[in-house]
């Protein structure tokens, strides 16, 4: 009878392709933004009715013009004015994205109540 042997396991093969980059990732996730909002407003697809209150926001705005620009209409259209402004090309995805995490990162701190 054989003694019992301890045997290290194999190792798992390591992928052969390699990581993307983190340039790569954003500009994915740049473009996946963009398609999903212009699915979501009918610009890809088919055709939707957006009623929005009507604002100016492009890509040669400072994100505070951006901002003051939003302090304008109501706190529940803010996003979807980014959104909307993002898929038909008035700004940029990586614009759009800082913007929409800001407003997120607002929202947080008036639902906690230290905004008002």
């Amino acid at each position: 009878m054989e003694d019992p042997v301890y045997k290290k396991p194999l190792p798992k093969p390591v992928s052969k392709t390699p990581l993307p980059s983190l340039e790569e990732i954003l500009e994915k996730q740049c473009a996946e933004l963009v398609e999903l909002a212009q699915v979501r407003y009918g610009i890809k697809g088919s055709k939707v009715e957006v009623q929005l209150t009507p604002l100016l926001i492009h890509d040669r705005m400072s994100e505070k013009h951006i901002f003051s620009e939003l302090s304008t209409i109501p706190d529940h259209e803010r996003a979807d004015c980014v959104l909307y402004a993002l898929a038909k090309g008035e700004i940029s995805a990586p614009l759009a994205n800082r913007v929409l995490s800001t407003l997120r990162v607002i929202q947080g701190v008036k639902s906690r109540g230290h905004l008002s």
